[in-house]
């Protein structure tokens, strides 16, 4: 019963979608200037959504969202409070 259990958790784990990994600029940076593209990708180190850049060609559009919006939709990430100032008094 636990080997079975175990399959299914490593079915499931395939299965599922990877963009929310984490986007490991090094990765997908060694290129030539005219290479260079941007997109959108989850950082998982600060569970946010941000523009990088990257190359073209070499995989980075599979984790790739077409915007931030999607990104933190798809990646359950919340939007950032307002900053909260201090007033001096």
């Amino acid at each position: 019963m636990f080997l079975y259990f175990l399959a299914l958790t490593l079915i499931v784990a395939a299965l599922g979608d990877n963009k929310c990994q984490h986007f490991y600029v090094d990765d997908y940076s060694d290129c030539e200037d005219k290479d260079v593209q941007f997109g959108y990708f989850y950082n998982d180190q600060y569970k946010t959504c941000g523009r990088y850049e990257y190359c073209a060609g070499q995989g980075a559009e599979k984790i790739m969202f077409e915007s931030e919006a999607k990104c933190m939709q798809e990646c359950k990430v919340s939007a950032p409070s307002k900053p909260s100032y201090i007033e001096d008094k």
